[in-house]
């Protein structure tokens, strides 16, 4: 669909068919949304129910997260002198993950 017909004028019937679709697509975004919601408030209700979240009171410290196999490993490839990034790639971890172990070692 054209937004410009001839001699560059707006083609009004055009944008006017895209604005309404785009506000069509984000209502149905929006009760996409509020389904998946409710069908996980409504299994978090039921006893056997994967949504169960953290216990209260568990956190893991500091120590523990830095000892994983992967974590270290993590710390390794830093000391060698590779980058954030060839650390993502290298042990297939995400970046955010990554930047969070040197943050934490370099705190310790």
């Amino acid at each position: 669909m054209r937004t410009r017909i001839e001699n560059n004028k707006k083609n009004h019937i055009a944008t006017l068919t895209i604005a309404t679709l785009g506000i069509v697509s984000e209502m149905e975004r929006n009760l996409q949304k509020e389904r998946q919601m409710e069908g996980i408030r409504l299994a978090q209700l039921r006893q056997d129910s994967p949504y169960k979240g953290r216990l209260k009171g568990t956190q893991e410290s500091v120590i523990d997260f830095l000892n994983k196999d992967k974590n270290k490993k993590v710390l390794e490839l830093f000391k060698k002198g590779y980058k954030g990034v060839e650390v993502t790639k290298v042990l297939n971890m995400s970046p955010t993950t990554i930047s969070k172990i040197k943050r934490i070692s370099m705190q310790c």
